[in-house]
């Protein structure tokens, strides 16, 4: 049994004006995504630069860092580097 007003094959079917809205906040704060980029220093600084603050900085074994912030509800956007990016050490 399921409490959800509109099934996946309601909104794919959606007409484009029809834009149902389905509240449900009990799936709030479960989000996580991760963002790799070319240069992290760079978004690290430029997210800082919109006041808005880190929650935390991991780094792995291989020096490969990643970056984490969430919002009021817990949903986490991650950023980290591109494979490209990233150097190994010697």
């Amino acid at each position: 049994v399921s409490d959800r007003t509109h099934s996946h094959r309601d909104v794919i079917n959606a007409s484009p004006s029809a834009h149902p809205i389905v509240v449900r906040p009990e799936g709030a704060g479960h989000s996580v995504v991760t963002i790799f980029v070319d240069d992290l220093d760079d978004q690290i600084a430029g997210i800082a630069e919109r006041g808005i603050e880190r929650t935390k900085q991991e780094t792995y074994n291989n020096g490969v860092r990643k970056v984490v912030y969430r919002d009021p509800d817990g949903n986490e956007v991650g950023f980290g580097p591109t494979a490209m990016s990233v150097t190994t050490p010697v």
